[in-house]
Protein backbone atom coordinates (compact mmCIF):
# COMPACT_ATOMS: atom_id res chain seq x y z
CA UNK A 1 0.00 0.00 0.00
CA UNK A 2 1.45 3.16 -0.90
CA UNK A 3 1.46 6.29 0.87
CA UNK A 4 1.32 9.84 -0.69
CA UNK A 5 2.87 12.83 0.83
CA UNK A 6 0.42 16.04 1.32
CA UNK A 7 1.27 19.16 -0.25
CA UNK A 8 2.49 21.01 2.94
CA UNK A 9 6.01 21.23 4.31
CA UNK A 10 7.27 19.17 7.40
CA UNK A 11 8.32 20.25 10.54
CA UNK A 12 11.78 19.92 9.65
CA UNK A 13 11.47 21.51 6.43
CA UNK A 14 9.71 24.76 8.06
CA UNK A 15 12.62 25.19 10.78
CA UNK A 16 15.56 24.67 7.83
CA UNK A 17 13.86 27.43 5.57
CA UNK A 18 13.58 29.89 9.11
CA UNK A 19 16.81 28.86 10.03
CA UNK A 20 17.76 30.01 6.35
CA UNK A 21 16.46 32.98 6.27
CA UNK A 22 17.85 33.91 9.58
CA UNK A 23 20.84 33.28 8.21
CA UNK A 24 20.32 35.72 6.16
CA UNK A 25 18.74 38.40 7.99
CA UNK A 26 22.21 38.74 10.50
CA UNK A 27 24.46 38.15 7.79
CA UNK A 28 22.85 41.23 6.10
CA UNK A 29 22.49 43.34 9.37
CA UNK A 30 26.24 42.66 9.59
CA UNK A 31 27.10 44.18 6.77
CA UNK A 32 24.91 46.94 6.54
CA UNK A 33 26.74 47.74 9.67
CA UNK A 34 29.67 47.42 8.69
CA UNK A 35 29.10 49.64 5.37
CA UNK A 36 27.50 52.46 7.88
CA UNK A 37 31.02 52.70 10.53
CA UNK A 38 32.79 52.49 6.83
CA UNK A 39 30.96 55.54 5.99
CA UNK A 40 30.81 57.52 9.17
CA UNK A 41 34.60 57.40 9.67
CA UNK A 42 35.29 58.12 5.51
CA UNK A 43 33.17 61.35 6.48
CA UNK A 44 35.14 61.88 9.93
CA UNK A 45 38.56 61.52 8.16
CA UNK A 46 37.06 63.98 5.26
CA UNK A 47 35.74 66.42 8.29
CA UNK A 48 38.81 66.36 9.93
CA UNK A 49 40.70 66.32 6.51
CA UNK A 50 39.07 69.44 5.65
CA UNK A 51 39.41 71.26 9.10
CA UNK A 52 43.59 70.61 8.76
CA UNK A 53 43.73 72.06 5.81
CA UNK A 54 41.19 75.09 6.78
CA UNK A 55 43.83 75.46 9.65
CA UNK A 56 47.04 75.01 7.69
CA UNK A 57 45.69 78.20 4.95
CA UNK A 58 45.18 80.29 8.18
CA UNK A 59 48.30 79.67 9.62
CA UNK A 60 50.63 80.08 6.46
CA UNK A 61 48.57 83.37 6.06
CA UNK A 62 49.25 84.22 9.60
CA UNK A 63 52.58 83.81 9.19
CA UNK A 64 53.77 85.40 5.82
CA UNK A 65 51.58 88.53 6.69
CA UNK A 66 53.81 88.78 10.32
CA UNK A 67 54.44 92.66 10.42
CA UNK A 68 56.71 95.47 12.21
CA UNK A 69 53.92 97.20 14.62
CA UNK A 70 54.27 97.61 18.13
CA UNK A 71 50.59 97.63 20.18
CA UNK A 72 49.91 98.63 23.80
CA UNK A 73 48.19 96.12 25.56
CA UNK A 74 45.25 96.79 27.94
CA UNK A 75 47.45 97.90 30.65
CA UNK A 76 49.14 100.26 28.66
CA UNK A 77 52.38 98.83 28.47
CA UNK A 78 54.36 98.42 24.86
CA UNK A 79 54.36 94.68 22.99
CA UNK A 80 56.80 93.84 20.03
CA UNK A 81 55.65 93.23 17.05
CA UNK A 82 56.04 89.89 18.01
CA UNK A 83 56.40 88.53 21.44
CA UNK A 84 57.53 84.24 22.01
CA UNK A 85 57.58 83.14 25.64
CA UNK A 86 57.25 84.81 28.72
CA UNK A 87 54.11 84.75 30.81
CA UNK A 88 50.70 85.55 28.80
CA UNK A 89 47.64 85.12 29.36
CA UNK A 90 46.49 84.44 25.26
CA UNK A 91 48.87 82.27 23.99
CA UNK A 92 52.28 81.32 23.57
CA UNK A 93 53.45 83.03 20.42
CA UNK A 94 51.17 86.61 19.94
CA UNK A 95 52.28 88.70 16.82
CA UNK A 96 50.96 91.47 14.70
CA UNK A 97 49.92 90.78 11.18
CA UNK A 98 48.70 92.72 8.18
CA UNK A 99 45.82 91.94 5.97
CA UNK A 100 42.93 92.94 7.53
CA UNK A 101 40.13 92.78 5.08
CA UNK A 102 38.28 96.45 4.79
CA UNK A 103 35.91 95.72 1.92
CA UNK A 104 33.89 98.50 2.84
CA UNK A 105 37.05 101.06 2.59
CA UNK A 106 36.75 101.95 5.67
CA UNK A 107 38.93 103.96 7.86
CA UNK A 108 40.66 101.03 9.88
CA UNK A 109 43.70 99.52 10.08
CA UNK A 110 44.48 96.49 8.11
CA UNK A 111 46.32 94.93 10.79
CA UNK A 112 45.57 92.71 13.28
CA UNK A 113 46.79 91.28 16.46
CA UNK A 114 46.67 87.13 16.99
CA UNK A 115 48.17 84.67 19.09
CA UNK A 116 48.28 80.54 19.23
CA UNK A 117 48.00 78.68 21.94
CA UNK A 118 47.65 75.32 22.98
CA UNK A 119 44.10 75.28 25.36
CA UNK A 120 42.36 71.80 26.52
CA UNK A 121 43.93 69.73 23.39
CA UNK A 122 42.64 72.07 21.15
CA UNK A 123 45.06 74.58 18.72
CA UNK A 124 43.42 78.13 19.66
CA UNK A 125 43.75 81.39 17.69
CA UNK A 126 43.20 84.36 19.20
CA UNK A 127 42.18 87.59 17.72
CA UNK A 128 41.72 91.11 19.05
CA UNK A 129 39.75 93.36 17.85
CA UNK A 130 41.94 96.73 17.58
CA UNK A 131 45.63 96.84 18.05
CA UNK A 132 45.92 99.86 20.92
CA UNK A 133 43.76 98.18 23.21
CA UNK A 134 41.58 98.98 26.29
CA UNK A 135 41.19 97.64 29.87
CA UNK A 136 38.22 96.06 28.87
CA UNK A 137 39.67 94.61 25.74
CA UNK A 138 39.54 90.74 24.80
CA UNK A 139 40.06 88.05 21.81
CA UNK A 140 37.72 86.59 19.96
CA UNK A 141 38.50 82.65 20.35
CA UNK A 142 38.71 80.09 16.92
CA UNK A 143 39.14 76.83 17.73
CA UNK A 144 41.68 75.40 14.30
CA UNK A 145 42.30 71.79 15.33
CA UNK A 146 41.36 69.43 18.17
CA UNK A 147 43.61 66.58 19.86
CA UNK A 148 46.70 68.54 19.67
CA UNK A 149 49.04 67.14 22.32
CA UNK A 150 51.82 70.02 22.15
CA UNK A 151 53.23 73.17 20.28
CA UNK A 152 56.88 74.17 19.80
CA UNK A 153 57.28 77.70 18.30
CA UNK A 154 60.80 79.03 17.20
CA UNK A 155 62.20 81.98 15.60
CA UNK A 156 65.13 82.46 13.82
CA UNK A 157 67.69 85.19 14.02
CA UNK A 158 71.15 85.63 13.45
CA UNK A 159 71.47 81.82 11.84
CA UNK A 160 70.04 80.39 15.72
CA UNK A 161 66.80 79.36 16.35
CA UNK A 162 65.22 80.60 19.58
CA UNK A 163 62.11 79.58 22.06
CA UNK A 164 61.53 83.21 23.34
CA UNK A 165 61.60 86.47 21.30
CA UNK A 166 61.28 89.67 24.14
CA UNK A 167 59.92 87.40 26.37
CA UNK A 168 59.68 90.46 29.14
CA UNK A 169 59.27 93.42 26.91
CA UNK A 170 59.00 96.04 30.31
CA UNK A 171 62.40 96.69 30.13
CA UNK A 172 63.00 97.29 26.62
CA UNK A 173 62.93 100.82 24.51
CA UNK A 174 59.39 100.34 22.26
CA UNK A 175 61.92 101.39 19.27
CA UNK A 176 63.70 98.17 19.72
CA UNK A 177 60.44 95.74 20.08
CA UNK A 178 59.52 96.94 16.60
CA UNK A 179 62.42 94.17 15.32
CA UNK A 180 61.61 91.24 13.88
CA UNK A 181 63.55 87.57 13.18
CA UNK A 182 64.18 86.05 10.04
CA UNK A 183 61.93 83.33 9.99
CA UNK A 184 59.24 81.56 12.17
CA UNK A 185 58.53 77.59 12.50
CA UNK A 186 55.60 76.11 14.66
CA UNK A 187 55.73 72.22 15.00
CA UNK A 188 52.34 70.77 16.63
CA UNK A 189 52.31 67.17 18.10
CA UNK A 190 48.73 65.56 17.87
CA UNK A 191 47.53 63.10 20.62
CA UNK A 192 48.27 60.27 18.23
CA UNK A 193 51.78 61.24 17.95
CA UNK A 194 51.34 63.02 14.46
CA UNK A 195 53.73 66.06 14.03
CA UNK A 196 52.38 69.06 11.58
CA UNK A 197 55.31 71.97 11.05
CA UNK A 198 55.10 75.12 9.49
CA UNK A 199 58.20 77.26 8.43
CA UNK A 200 57.49 80.77 6.92
CA UNK A 201 60.49 83.72 6.12
CA UNK A 202 59.73 86.82 7.70
CA UNK A 203 59.17 89.60 5.23
CA UNK A 204 57.66 92.84 7.27
CA UNK A 205 54.91 94.66 5.91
Amino acid sequence: MNIQRGGGFTLLEVLLAIGITALIGISSYTLLSQTIRTRDHLSGQADELRRFQLATTIIQQDLRQISARVIRDQFGDYQPSLRLGGYSLYGDVEFTKSGLSNPLKNRLSNYQRVAYQIKDDQLVRYIWPVLDQAPDTVPREQILLENIAQMEVKVLDSKEWKTEWFPDPSNTPPADLIRLPEAITIEITTNSEQVHRWLEQIVSY
